[in-house]
């Protein structure tokens, strides 16, 4: 057998049949038979049994293969229209059902949709407006209009619209698809989201409209100046001559200072604004904003300072910074009563330092902001209300140039205007100064071990995958991408991320529960991305866990310093924690290895929850008030509102397995805050030691 051929170890043949397998002319291979049962020859009638089951054979082996070549070409085309970044549908000819719909189109329509509604449903509610705000009637629906005469529909500019206000721009195309005989069988759409291209042109034409306004003003200032001296009919008085130069020269500068806006602006939203932060005195910083002040013609009077004891020194761009607190107190100082006070304060915040600009006379309190509002200009038109363009302008800037520094900027205010402003700025790492590493580079893209940092970006929006794989790939971190949940906890489980960046594309409701998912899984800070519509929701993030945010549209520079906020934010702790383990009961907290155990059982917080925990621990047996919570576990500028505490509470006592109605770890003190127990005095002892 061996020498015709035969696989190695075949059995001895005494009798041998064989017959091609054959299929249209095409060898399929080839079927053998061998040692007839009864030990004799093989004979005709064996011979055409064999040629007719090898022909049954090939056409089985055939229709088998097609079969397997359609199903394998219809998945690879279904992969390909679910990765695409339009949206596809397939709608029945004759009812108009939706028959097919790609990830992109549930993805858009996820931003409408209700949980629990399917396409159908709400292609039943919705309705569909022209972008001049005309209805389209029934009868001109894209779907209609080719079911009716075969028409396709090429780029046309559909406005989706709900009953509770929500809508979408999109771009629709349509092709009919006919069968053999003729007849239209379906309707293939593409439908593409184009309500942020809508936005940013809607933006293009304000911020035009806010330069030539900006431009309008001091123009026509020098040219009424210049053209009295040149067309007066009558000598003019040098006095005279001197105040309109003075004003060509004031319109003059004030030009040059809006055309440095105009640069600063185009810098930060291409992302190409440079910082170069340096370790800084915060004192120095508010003398020379003070100063700078008084030159342009306030009094000594006008700016008060107040500085918190002892302020650390902090990381920032000098000149970036000086603009920053020049422009928010020009903007606080022109929309104050004349004999108002301003007051600059920096007050410490953990791994921060939180700079306040506002008027004194308005009664704003004199410590932190009392809640946290709606975020910057960009993405809130509330906060910036009647302001004049070129305010909210340089507002703009001050925002890019602080978020170019990975921190956060806020307004206040009421009746429209903000009256008070706060923003963070980082405190420099002592430690790793004077160990001669360098303040200005935050954990990088390396863990204390030297390993990449991985990054763990969960959204369904391709587009802002690939934008932010590359942005962060480039700035060396390893970076994993999915836009599945499931997918996601299995590679939070078996990577364990230095931090997860979560963009929900769909209803709010759902986008909290990939928090929640996320964050009982890790320890690791949760950014969250805030779309369009999203804005009013992000203090809900925090409540939900998020341990930051990022708001979009964002540049490259702001997301890496996100990033490394959140590493730093690893790395720098508001307190020291003690090197010995908290111990009460069967509840115990390694601080070293930041293991915590209750009844013998290894507890999973998230981030947020252990650093509550901690604070909690190490101030063993005093009660920590909600505002001390809020401003040790959260931070100044993200909320101050009691119920998140409350909630953090609730969670952390249900990890540990403590009864709310009596419990043993986290004590209430009713109207106050929570507290902890004291360890026994031996274990109390080792950790003041």
């Amino acid at each position: 057998a061996r020498s015709v051929g035969f696989p190695e170890n075949h059995p001895p043949m005494k009798t041998f049949l064989g017959a091609p397998l054959r299929f249209q002319g095409k060898r399929l291979g080839n079927i053998y038979l061998t040692e007839k049962g009864d030990g004799q020859e093989f004979n005709r009638e064996d011979e055409d049994i064999l040629v007719m089951f090898a022909s049954q054979s090939a056409v089985v082996i055939a229709n088998a293969r097609v079969l397997s070549e359609a199903r394998q070409a219809r998945a690879d085309m279904e992969a390909l229209v679910n990765i695409s970044p339009v949206g596809v549908l397939v709608f029945d000819a004759k009812t108009g059902d939706l028959l097919s719909a790609n990830d992109e189109t549930r993805r858009i329509v996820g931003k409408l949709n209700a949980p629990g509604r399917s396409i159908n449903q709400l292609l039943e509610v919705m309705s569909l407006r022209r972008v001049d705000g005309s209805d389209i009637p029934i009868d001109e629906l894209p779907t209609m209009r080719m079911v009716s005469n075969g028409e396709s529909v090429l780029a046309d500019e559909v406005v989706i619209h709900l009953p509770d206000g929500r809508e979408i721009t999109t771009l629709i195309n349509a092709r009919p698809v006919y069968g053999e005989d003729g007849d239209l069988v379906s309707v293939v759409a593409t439908i593409q989201d184009i309500t942020p291209l809508v936005d940013i042109k809607k933006q293009r034409l304000e911020f035009l409209g806010t330069v030539s306004r900006g431009l309008r003003t001091p123009l026509t200032a020098i040219k009424g100046s210049v053209a009295t001296i040149l067309n007066s009919s009558y000598p003019i008085d040098p006095t005279e001559t001197r105040q309109f130069l003075s004003v060509i020269d004031e319109q003059t500068d004030h030009m040059r200072h809006l055309i440095n806006d105009l640069v600063d602006m185009t810098q930060i939203e291409a992302g190409t604004l440079s910082v170069t932060p340096q370790p800084a005195e915060i004192e120095g910083l508010l003398d020379q904003a003070r100063e700078a002040h008084i030159l342009v013609g306030a009094t000594d009077d006008g700016i008060e300072v107040y500085l918190a004891p002892a302020l650390p020194r902090v990381l920032a761009d000098r000149r970036r910074i000086l603009q920053v607190l020049s422009n928010l107190i020009a903007d606080v100082s022109r929309n104050s009563p004349r004999s108002s006070t301003i007051r600059v304060s920096a007050l410490p915040e953990g791994a921060y330092v939180a700079v306040s600009v506002y008027n004194k006379g308005t009664g704003a309190p004199t410590t932190l902001l009392p809640h946290r509002t709606e975020g910057p200009s960009r993405t809130s038109d509330e906060v910036v209300g009647k302001r004049h363009g070129t305010e909210e302008l340089s507002f703009a800037i001050c925002e890019g140039i602080v978020e170019a520094h990975g921190d956060r900027i806020f307004a206040e205010g009421g009746a429209g205007r903000p009256s008070r402003f706060t923003f963070t700025i980082p405190v420099v790492d002592e430690v790793a100064y004077v160990a001669g590493q360098d303040p200005t580079q935050s954990p990088s893209a390396r863990d204390s071990r030297g390993v990449e940092a991985r990054i763990l970006v969960v959204g369904e929006n391709p587009e802002t995958g690939i934008y932010v794989r590359s942005a962060l790939s480039q700035a060396g971190f390893t970076v994993i991408t999915t836009g599945d949940l499931d997918e996601a906890e299995q590679h939070i489980e078996a990577l364990e991320p230095h931090v997860v960046l979560l963009e929900p594309m769909l209803p709010w409701a759902d986008g909290f529960e990939m928090l929640v998912r996320v964050g009982r899984i890790t320890a690791a800070p949760v950014i969250f991305v805030a779309g369009q519509g999203w804005n009013q929701q992000i203090g809900r993030a925090f409540e939900f866990g998020a341990s930051d945010y990022i708001a979009k549209p964002f540049t490259s520079t702001e997301l890496l310093a996100r990033i490394n906020v959140a590493l730093r934010g690893k790395s720098v702790a508001s307190g020291k924690e003690p090197s010995e383990p908290y111990r009460h009961a069967d509840l115990s907290i390694d601080y070293v290895e930041r293991e915590v155990t209750a009844s013998g059982h290894t507890v999973h917080l998230t981030a947020t929850e252990y650093k509550l925990l901690v604070e909690l621990s190490v101030a063993a047996g005093r009660v920590l008030t909600n505002e001390q919570l809020l401003r040790r576990v959260w931070g100044p500028l993200y909320s101050t509102d009691p119920r998140i505490v409350r909630t953090y509470v609730k969670e952390l006592r249900h990890k540990l397995g403590d009864d709310a109605a009596r419990p043993k770890y986290i004590l209430t003190e009713r109207g106050v805050g929570y507290r902890t127990t004291k360890p026994s005095l031996g274990q109390r002892l080792r950790m003041e030691e």
